[in-house]
């Protein structure tokens, strides 16, 4: 939803998805998030996806620039995976998606 390359990202090639569909569903995601920043009979939205971490620090900050203007507080709470259980799932998450290539971890 906020990376600036959203057209390499495995689940869509897997899926045969064009240029035009991931458009799409990057459109219909950010509005749906943006509708839950937006309710007020909540007092708490938590917003969790392993691959923020593989966000580039400019990808992030729009991320906190969108959520800022519907959001007085925000607090970040990360969890850190044992490493070998990281590396096995994010090779077997490579392998299902038909990545090859170096880690980028």
């Amino acid at each position: 939803m906020f990376s600036e390359n959203p057209y390499s990202f495995p689940a869509w090639r897997k899926r045969g998805y064009s240029r035009e569909d991931v458009d799409q569903a990057k459109k219909e995601t950010l509005h749906t998030f943006i509708e839950h920043l937006k309710r007020t009979d909540r007092r708490r939205v938590v917003f969790s996806a392993e691959g923020l971490s593989q966000l580039e620090y400019s990808e992030v900050k729009a991320a906190v620039d969108l959520i800022q203007e519907y959001c007085n507080d925000i607090k970040v709470v990360a969890y850190v995976r044992d490493p070998t259980s990281f590396a096995i799932s994010l090779f077997q998450q490579r392998l299902k998606g038909g990545q090859d290539g170096p880690l980028k971890i």
